[in-house]
């Protein structure tokens, strides 16, 4: 499988600014103009300056100074300030220079964070003319990241806030748009969204590194990914000189891909090929072209990078400037980065050539005998994939921002098979490292339980059912989470259902009941709690309700999609009865129950046990203890 990115800036540009050098009184992107503050807690404001500079800052009838340290880095917090709808402006005065923040308002403010089911826009949702047309609260805001990725942790988060209307909140987060509704017709106070959110993004990319070297299931990406980066740092002039170094190279007629010749692997590859450079072409420009690349390229000419492309359908055409052209032999050298998949040059013969740029008649092909030398067999993997850079890069440098809390919709990519069971650790170790980053230890955090997909059962690639189970585990043991049940939101042909306006309700619904203590309201479907391994065949299940009950879907009568199985591990499936806030279960297949699930598979279209507002019961499995 290839996992496609959206890249929204190109690397070497964020590598560039993504951090902060001390000087210049700056701030954080994040804090700009029509930003929200959180209320009801103490607000640090923060950036850079000049070594000792004082920085003055006034807010409203708050006046604070602060010192920058030796390195530039100063900050002053806020007092606690109530929700305020009037905009204000947050003045930073430094010796030389002063920043004026516009349209402040004091609200609550949540992280919302990912992949593509939570990065999906309103415009691609379900209803979205309808909801587009009514976003008329400009109190509802959102500061949209751009997808980053870092080896390192970076102080500055691209992006800016943008203010809701039926304008702007097409390109809004939807799951995050419609919590963010939910909560303002509740609250009435300002809502802030900050969306820093990746599709097919894994759940160690938003782990920091700490975290994840403590955590013995992450040990093999990190292993993977150190190889791979140890191996691309390799410096070029090794292998783009005028002679070949070391005996470890072998020929290869291209273009081919690289599983054809017998290499199964995916990793860092590097290709050369000698050229004669006729007479003619001496101080002309010229032009290279060598088809599709799968999946990275960087690509040198006498020993000079000429070109880098990071899309494997591309077609690769690269201008050589004529000061590099010289009558004699050239050396043309390609390092190929295969991330997954298929790997190599995927066009044909006649799509490799060279020539002078003005007299492409003259061109020569590179089709043919090159040399071919693998570096590493450990794959980097897109960036999303890579463990912390994510973190580095669209979550450090927010850290000091006040929050209310977060939600959290992601877990597909890591319910691909063999994957899944890393969730366990995995994904509650990430929600106590954000605490530990934000310094708040109690942070609400609250996430989606994968929704059901997939019509293939029996060959599926995909695991949910494990990655669900490790979402429920999280909700026990990790406090002050809630987890909104999905399992009848999702399409079986789409791992993109449309329907994000429910999502973003089931969300808010634990918010409001959790966090702003909203009565009157039941926050969530039938979530397991424990089961009752009796000695007559039956088991007893308990679920907690929230203030509703257990019902039937009521189209239909029987209760169904539960199994259970014994000491030899083969389920069956079980009859089921509600018997007062009780499930009953039993099968004659099964005397002596050991293990119980209900609704185990991608998407369990016959699991039907709901409350009395409809919401689903979340997939379970349980083990006779």
């Amino acid at each position: 499988m290839r996992f496609v990115q959206t890249i929204v800036l190109s690397v070497a540009l964020l590598l560039v600014t993504a951090n902060v050098s001390a000087g210049d009184l700056a701030l954080p992107n994040v804090i700009s103009n029509h930003m929200i503050l959180q209320r009801d807690q103490p607000v640090r404001i923060w950036g850079w300056a000049a070594a000792n500079e004082i920085v003055r800052v006034a807010f409203g009838d708050q006046h604070k100074s602060a010192h920058a340290d030796l390195s530039g880095d100063w900050s002053i917090t806020l007092q606690a300030m109530s929700a305020s709808n009037d905009p204000r402006t947050l003045t930073i005065e430094g010796e030389n220079k002063t920043l004026c923040i516009q349209d402040v308002l004091v609200g609550e403010v949540w992280l919302c964070s990912g992949q593509s089911n939570m990065g999906m826009r309103v415009n691609n949702s379900q209803r979205a003319d309808e909801f587009i047309a009514k976003a008329t609260d400009s109190r509802l805001r959102m500061f949209i990241v751009p997808n980053t990725a870092n080896h390192e942790p970076q102080e500055q988060v691209l992006g800016q806030w943008h203010v809701g209307s039926p304008e702007t909140v097409g390109r809004f987060s939807a799951v995050a748009y419609h919590f963010g509704r939910n909560l303002i017709e509740q609250l009435d106070v300002p809502i802030g969204l900050i969306n820093s959110s990746w599709g097919g993004s894994t759940v160690e990319a938003w782990v920091d590194r700490p975290t994840l070297e403590t955590i013995e299931m992450a040990q093999p990406f990190l292993s993977a990914y150190d190889q791979s980066r140890d191996a691309t740092k390799l410096a070029a002039e090794e292998f783009v000189g005028p002679q070949l170094i070391g005996d470890d190279w072998q020929t290869v007629e291209l273009p081919t891909l690289i599983e054809d010749i017998g290499l199964n692997i995916d990793g860092l590859i590097w290709f050369r090929r000698t050229i004669d450079i006729p007479a003619s072409w001496s101080n002309r420009d010229l032009l290279i072209k060598l088809g599709a690349i799968d999946d990275n390229d960087i690509t040198f000419f006498a020993g000079v990078q000429i070109g880098a492309t990071n899309n494997w359908k591309q077609l690769r055409e690269y201008v050589i400037d004529g000061d590099l052209v010289e009558e004699g032999q050239a050396v043309v050298v390609i390092r190929v980065q295969d991330t997954g998949g298929a790997g190599g040059f995927s066009g044909s013969p006649g799509q490799m050539t060279i020539g002078p740029v003005d007299a492409t008649e003259l061109s020569i092909s590179l089709a043919g005998q090159w040399h071919l030398r693998v570096i590493s067999d450990k794959p980097s993997g897109p960036a999303q994939h890579r463990p912390a850079n994510l973190y580095n890069a669209m979550i450090h440098g927010i850290r000091h921002y006040g929050l209310k809390g977060a939600i959290w919709y992601q877990g597909e990519s890591n319910a691909i098979n063999p994957r899944g069971e890393e969730y366990f650790t995995i994904f509650p170790a990430m929600i106590k490292n954000w605490r530990r980053a934000f310094d708040q230890p109690k942070l609400p955090f609250y996430f989606v339980q994968l929704p059901n997909f997939t019509n293939n059962e029996t060959n599926s690639r995909w695991r949910y059912p494990v990655v669900r189970q490790a979402q429920l585990e999280t909700l026990r043991t990790v406090e002050h989470t809630g987890m909104a049940i999905t399992l009848d939101l999702g399409e079986a042909n789409d791992i993109h259902p449309r329907n994000k306006h429910d999502v973003g309700e089931r969300l808010a619904r634990w918010a409001l009941v959790d966090t702003y203590e909203v009565t009157g309201l039941v926050k969530s479907g039938p979530i397991f709690r424990n089961a009752d391994f009796r000695g007559n065949g039956e088991v007893l299940l308990w679920f907690d309700l929230y203030g509703s009950s257990l019902n039937i879907i009521e189209t239909e009568s029987t209760l169904n999609g539960f199994e259970l199985a014994g000491a030899d591990g083969q389920f069956h499936a079980a009859i089921a009865r509600i018997q007062d806030k009780h499930v009953v279960v039993n099968s004659k297949a099964v005397s002596q129950p050991l293990t119980i699930r209900y609704a185990w598979k991608n998407n369990p279209t016959e699991a039907n046990l709901v409350n009395a507002e409809n919401w689903p019961a979340c997939p379970f499995i349980a083990h006779k203890q």
